[in-house]
């Protein structure tokens, strides 16, 4: 906004939001004010945020992160069992693999499934591994997980420059952010044919359809993600048809070239239409 001042005539700005930061201080009443012409919210929880703040009096558009599915795409068995090899070195045949490209801050409840796991019996703990991408944890949280006491395998592949060899050595996805306002990791993950498990923090419910592509717990709650992780023990024949779902929700709903298009078409929609040519008698 304070770029634009001293301009003879100020530009159209569209604002895309995408965290959940609040938007009631005086800098954002001004910029709602003088600043915006029109608002994009990442999903329809922040959209409704914005609807509730002064920003609400601007047009305000819903568009969730598109995702390319083309380069986000199911591994096949082979592929999987070579990046489990790579990644995790031998893996038992009834090993499941839980893989998170969220990161590893506190916030992202990556110890609150490490806590879930920790609650289940020793032999079950022993065939579930976990995999978190990001920069290491650091000593808090280090001396947090070690605390459990896990019979589980943790697993910091660190930061990575392709998270595709990280998610295709996994056979489950899991973000389970304590505040969210969508996740791209969530919608790469499903775009791999991942189901997702995830807190049913600000707008992550909105990637899936609980039971369906994955598991919707509440926010920290030890004993919900637990209650999942002992049914998916219990049936991972179950998985493939999940993952399937995954994948078909993902090409249906994440298309990159719609998000592109309603995107643009949001720009064009605070364009001025050009005043009518006046033809001199």
């Amino acid at each position: 906004m304070l770029a634009c001042l001293g301009l003879a005539q100020r530009p159209k700005i569209v604002w895309t939001k995408h965290n959940l930061n609040r938007v009631n201080s005086i800098g954002h009443r001004l910029r709602a004010r003088w600043g915006t012409d029109a608002v994009v919210a990442v999903s329809g929880y922040v959209g409704r945020m914005l609807a509730e703040s002064d920003y609400g009096k601007k047009p305000v558009h819903v568009i969730p992160h598109g995702i390319d599915t083309t380069y986000f795409y199911p591994v096949t068995a082979g592929r999987k069992q070579a990046l489990r090899a790579r990644l995790l070195g031998e893996v038992a045949d009834d090993a499941v693999v839980l893989g998170s490209a969220g990161g590893t801050d506190f916030e992202k409840g990556w110890l609150d499934l490490v806590a879930a796991v920790a609650s289940l019996p020793p032999a079950e703990q022993a065939r579930i591994i976990l995999v978190v991408a990001g920069a290491l944890p650091d000593a808090d949280l280090r001396k947090r997980l070690d605390a459990h006491a896990l019979k589980a395998k943790v697993i910091f592949p660190g930061l990575v420059d392709d998270i595709r060899f990280v998610l295709g050595a996994c056979d489950i996805g899991f973000v389970l952010s304590h505040r969210e306002s969508l996740s791209y990791a969530c919608r790469e993950s499903l775009s791999m044919g991942l189901p997702a498990l995830i807190s049913d923090a600000g707008g992550l419910p909105e990637n899936i359809t609980n039971g369906r592509e994955g598991w919707i717990v509440p926010v920290q709650n030890i004993n919900a993600i637990a209650r999942v992780l002992r049914n998916i023990l219990e049936c991972p024949e179950c998985l493939p048809a999940m993952s399937a779902a995954a994948r078909l929700h993902s090409e249906q709903n994440f298309n990159l070239d719609e998000f592109i298009q309603a995107t643009q078409a949001i720009y064009q929609s605070v364009i001025p239409a050009p005043l009518p040519r006046t033809i001199p008698i």
